[in-house]
């Protein structure tokens, strides 16, 4: 299993808990980082490496500062880019009155229970069950 870290310049910290947090969870896990200098190169680098890294999924942490909002389009170029590459991109987001451990600690459970979930939706088609249900 691989999962990809987009690691936004000012933000190490929070990759490094998250990937301390995966590696405590996963013990077969292997993490690849793409190190980008603002939060806007975000869509190439998790296509980076989800394409060229072979990563299965990929998570963009980022700490907003004090007053900051993110845009309409960061969540459409993300939306596109998993639309595209048919992948999943987490988005792991922390605000300034939040405590980050706590958060990063709340997002790889939801993550692990997401996307390792033991119990996989019923055949009813005969065919691949899809994850949105009414495909298959």
């Amino acid at each position: 299993m691989r999962i990809g870290l987009v690691q936004i310049a000012g933000n190490e910290d929070v990759c490094d808990l998250l990937e301390k947090e995966f590696e405590k969870e996963i013990s077969t896990l292997e993490v690849k980082r793409a190190r980008i200098p603002t939060i806007d190169s975000s869509p190439l680098a998790t296509r980076l490496l989800l394409e060229d890294g072979n990563c299965d999924i990929a998570v963009i942490p980022y700490r907003l500062k004090e007053d900051e909002k993110l845009g309409m389009d960061f969540n459409l170029a993300i939306s596109f880019a998993e639309f595209w590459l048919k992948k999943q991109i987490f988005k792991v987001i922390i605000y300034p009155d939040e405590e980050v451990a706590d958060i990063v600690k709340d997002a790889v459970n939801e993550i692990i229970q997401y996307y390792f979930r033991t119990e996989k939706p019923k055949e009813e088609s005969g065919g691949t069950p899809s994850p949105f249900g009414f495909l298959g």
